[in-house]
C-alpha cells in the first residue's frame, strides 16, 4: 500500500528537516560507575582509613586541617556509595558502608565476613543501618 502524504508532510521536511543525530549522542555522558574491588588486605585499609578519614554522624570525611571534604560520592540513582582512591598506580575502590562500619567498630571487617545493610536500602548510610553477616562460599 502507498504512503498517503499531504501537503502539511511536505511542509513539515521541508522547512523542518529531521534532526542529523540521534538525540541521546548530545547527552552528558555519565561516569563510570566502579565496581567495589580492593588489592588490599583488610588490616592494611583499616590502618589507612584510621590515619585518614573520621566518621561524622554516618558520614566518612578525610582528616584535614579543619577541612570537612566528604570522601563518599553517590553514582546515579539507587546505586551505592563509593570511595576511589590509588595505591601506588592501583586504583582502590570500596564500599562507603564498610569505612563506615570499620570507624563506628573500630576495628577491621574480619575474614569471611562481608557488611550489609540491615533494611536493605544501600542508600541508607546511617551507622546503625550496618551489621555484619558472614560470607556464604
Amino acid at each position: 500500500m502507498p504512503q498517503i502524504r499531504s501537503a502539511f508532510n511536505d511542509f513539515i521536511d521541508k522547512h523542518y528537516p529531521a534532526f542529523p543525530t540521534p538525540v541521546t549522542g548530545m547527552l552528558p555522558r555519565l561516569p563510570d560507575i566502579p565496581t567495589p574491588h580492593t588489592t588490599l588486605s583488610t588490616e592494611v585499609l583499616f590502618s589507612f582509613i584510621t590515619r585518614s578519614m573520621t566518621l561524622r554522624g554516618s558520614l566518612v570525611f578525610w582528616k584535614r586541617d579543619g577541612g570537612k571534604d566528604l570522601v563518599s560520592q553517590r553514582y546515579g540513582q539507587g546505586a551505592e556509595s563509593l570511595f576511589t582512591f590509588k595505591v601506588g598506580s592501583e586504583r582502590q575502590v570500596i564500599r562507603h558502608a564498610e569505612i563506615a562500619w570499620m570507624l563506628c567498630h573500630n576495628r577491621p571487617i574480619p575474614a569471611g565476613h562481608l557488611v550489609q545493610h540491615s533494611d536493605g536500602d544501600v542508600m541508607n548510610r546511617d551507622r546503625h543501618n550496618l551489621w555484619l553477616v558472614k560470607q556464604l562460599t
